[in-house]
């Protein structure tokens, strides 16, 4: 008896890494939920700006999610590794956590983990704000148990998400007894 016809071929696996991005995607990650700059605010040049995101979990993780594709199911979980922050003015600042939050009682010192000091006035900028953003980098990491194509198999990689802010930067200007009309000179970014 002849062989018949060959069958349909079987569809090849799916690589492990793109079912990890799909689950990565169910997630819905997004940038840092930025509490300090707040955009009422005001911030003066050369005293200390205290950044800060929320620490929910939506925004610092861990979250996971699972997907499967024909025989590969993957588990992802997700945790933010690095906020950096631009800060409007050129220079960025890289933070590994949320922020301290700012009180009262610390006056003008510097956060003790995340903060910049503006050395400009924001004057020629859009309403007198300077725009930063703060991207989250998530890292993610994945494993696909067996029947995987390859048993225990596992990665890493990451997703940037950003948040945009805005902060009001002005100086300070005094007048002295004398001459009450008098004012500092203006400082502006050239």
């Amino acid at each position: 008896m002849a062989p018949g016809p060959p069958g349909p071929a079987a569809a090849p696996a799916a690589a492990p890494e793109a079912v990890a991005r799909r689950a990565a995607a169910l997630m819905k990650l997004t940038g840092p939920d930025v509490t300090s700059p707040r955009a009422a605010g005001k911030c003066v040049v050369g005293i200390p700006m205290w950044m800060r995101a929320n620490p929910s979990p939506s925004p610092f993780g861990p979250p996971s999610a699972s997907a499967t594709v024909g025989s590969v199911t993957v588990t992802a979980t997700a945790k933010v590794s690095q906020v950096v922050w631009a800060m409007g003015d050129g220079p960025t600042v890289t933070w590994y956590g949320p922020g301290t939050p700012c009180t009262p009682d610390q006056g003008q010192s510097m956060s003790p983990d995340c903060g910049h000091r503006h050395q400009c006035a924001a004057f020629d900028e859009p309403d007198g704000h300077y725009r930063g953003t703060a991207t989250a980098t998530w890292s993610m990491a994945w494993t696909a148990p067996a029947p995987a194509p390859a048993f225990g198999d596992e990665g890493e990689f990451t997703e940037p998400r950003a948040t945009g802010w805005t902060a009001r930067i002005g100086e300070l200007r005094s007048s002295t007894p004398t001459d009450p009309g008098a004012v500092s000179p203006t400082h502006r970014r050239r």
